[in-house]
């Protein structure tokens, strides 16, 4: 068993997982703890691994990203986020990075990582400030972190690049009635 898989902060969160759905026995119960985290981390290991045909190709990046979105409709946030993360890994510097950490910044903020999810949102938007869902996705992130004042100049700007992001008006609405002080007529 590798001892990065275990430092891996993504390992660990789908550690975390399994012992609340409760499929981790308690540590002191022997062979069967140990069988368990070996078998965790295998199947962590599949998730996570790169197709061995994988290069730094567009082709790559599409498969990964398919999977993501197939992932996020399904409510399988996590697993969204993690192939947003292995389309990035072999995502040339020219394919679509802003798309991608957007996108993985939706999985996040369903995950309830905000934090996370800003991080991503706004380095979308810094590689493409004329991206509006990656504005939309900021402002989301912010609002999760009960930020509104900054999720709604965010939500906002994304509305000005596109003023048909239906769910970026929705939270728009949201956060403006949830700050009374900052609410428009």
């Amino acid at each position: 068993m590798s001892e990065s898989v275990l430092r891996d902060e993504r390992f660990r969160e789908f550690w975390r997982r399994l012992r609340e759905a409760g499929a981790v026995p308690e540590p002191g119960s022997g062979d069967e703890f140990l069988d368990v985290l070996a078998d965790a981390v295998a199947k962590f290991r599949e998730r996570t691994a790169l197709p061995s045909t994988a290069t730094m190709s567009l082709e790559a990046v599409d498969v990964a990203k398919a999977e993501g979105n197939d992932c996020f409709r399904a409510g399988r946030y996590l697993d969204a986020s993690l192939a947003y993360g292995r389309a990035l890994a072999v995502c040339p510097a020219d394919g679509p990075r802003s798309v991608l950490l957007a996108n993985r910044a939706a999985a996040l903020v369903e995950c309830d990582r905000p934090v996370d999810a800003e991080k991503d949102a706004r380095l979308a938007v810094r590689i493409r400030p004329d991206y509006a869902k990656g504005w939309a996705r900021l402002g989301a992130a912010l609002a999760a972190q009960r930020r509104d004042a900054d999720a709604e100049a965010a939500l906002q700007r994304a509305l000005s690049l596109d003023g048909d992001l239906a769910k970026a008006r929705s939270l728009l609405e949201l956060v403006r009635a949830r700050s009374p002080s900052t609410a428009r007529g």
